[in-house]
């Protein structure tokens, strides 16, 4: 039998109390809940049940199904969607003790690197976000002697109105090189307007719907004009040469997915692995400094280790992250989420099978299934069961 603190060390958290604080968080978050049920206990469990949960038989695909109905994200949301939890609002012991547990998984705490000669990668982000990161990565070079170009790697998706500041200045060049004269005032004046005609910063900000037809009015304006609106792409490249101008930097950016979907982490690492092995022919000996922020830098690393392997030539990647500040336990949710996922999706591309043919020939080949510890048979309502004698009423 798998219990959930085997499984749980597969993903990194094999200290007792690591183990214990996911377990409080999956608790606190309505984990051990059927789905129906309404979910709104401000309590944490004892020991014994803390004891009786890791014990239980839960194996990873149980721990993600279950993950990814409670702790992910709504599809079409974005992280700064996500609004404080309201049972911690007025209550700030249970808040400080909840964060605690945050703490001991390492979702908070800065990740300094190692110093040396790295390929420095600067992830994608909201504009707010990814200065932030710049911000840390000029300070981590400084702190750590580290040295080595920085790729910047982006997606083609437009920049937010109102979220990313940077958006004005970029119109209104491009509208000048287009010969039209509209001055950065303007621009944002128009922004506000659109802001209120689609019922105000509150509607926008927890409607991803209300969010996204705003979005779509003010690009159909503005591409009617000629002008291409400028990417999460561009606005990195223009950040990191702003603060890190005598550095070699290199812009890396992503297309659309298949389905019409914004690149993400992965789509924009096989980019810069392409690009990288292009101008260098061999990757061997490569050491690769990934530049984060907490709590993202949880699930980051997954598909970067993923793509950049040690059979290709890279020869390390690590993670670098500064602290959390003002940390949201819903936006920790979503990270714990997406490690889980992107870990399972990082084991099955490394899994090896075996194929036996009818005349006994055994061939290998690497498929997609998942390993062999990561394909127990227990069920996500078979482990509720389990553990629901633990959960007070």
């Amino acid at each position: 039998m798998l219990t959930l603190a085997g499984t749980l060390s597969e993903f990194d958290w094999t200290e007792s109390a690591q183990q214990e604080s996911i377990v409080q968080i999956m608790h606190f978050y309505g984990c051990f809940q059927p789905e129906a049920e309404d979910f709104s206990q401000k309590y944490l469990l004892t020991a014994e049940e803390v004891s009786a949960v890791l014990t239980s038989e839960f194996d990873a695909k149980a721990l993600n199904d279950v993950l990814q109905i409670k702790f992910k994200r709504p599809a079409g949301s974005e992280r700064s969607m996500l609004t404080d939890d309201p049972r911690l609002e007025d209550d700030g012991a249970l808040k400080d003790q909840l964060l605690a547990l945050y703490d001991t998984i390492g979702m908070i705490q800065e990740i300094v690197p190692t110093s040396g000669t790295k390929v420095t990668l600067c992830l994608g982000s909201s504009e707010p976000n990814f200065r932030s990161r710049v911000e840390t990565l000029i300070n981590f070079r400084e702190r750590c002697s580290i040295d080595g170009p920085i790729y910047t790697l982006g997606s083609d998706r437009e920049l937010w109105p109102i979220h990313e500041p940077i958006l004005v200045p970029l119109l209104t060049m491009r509208l000048a090189e287009k010969g039209i004269a509209i001055n950065a005032s303007d621009i944002d004046g128009y922004f506000q307007s659109m802001v209120t005609k689609y019922g105000g910063s509150d509607a926008i900000k927890h409607e991803p719907r209300i969010l996204n037809a705003m979005r779509a009015e003010i690009y159909s304006h503005f591409t009617a004009m000629g002008v291409i609106i400028p990417t999460e792409a561009d606005m990195m490249d223009v950040v990191v040469e702003s603060g890190l101008k005598d550095t070699p930097h290199f812009k890396i950016q992503a297309g659309k997915r298949h389905d019409g979907s914004r690149a993400n982490t992965e789509d924009t690492i096989i980019e810069f692995d392409k690009v990288y092995k292009a101008d260098h022919k061999d990757a061997t000996g490569t050491k690769i400094l990934i530049i984060s922020t907490q709590p993202e830098a949880t699930y980051q690393v997954e598909p970067v280790k993923k793509i950049l392997t040690i059979e290709k030539g890279y020869e390390t990647v690590e993670i670098a992250a500064k602290a959390a500040t003002n940390p949201n336990p819903l936006v920790m949710n979503d990270s714990i989420a997406r490690k889980v996922y992107s870990r399972l999706e990082r084991m099955k591309a490394l899994t090896p099978t075996v194929t036996v043919s009818a005349d006994g020939a055994v061939t290998g080949e690497i498929v997609e299934a998942a390993a062999s510890t990561m394909t127990h048979a227990g069920r996500l309502e078979k482990n509720r069961a389990a553990i629901a004698s633990f959960h007070r009423k």
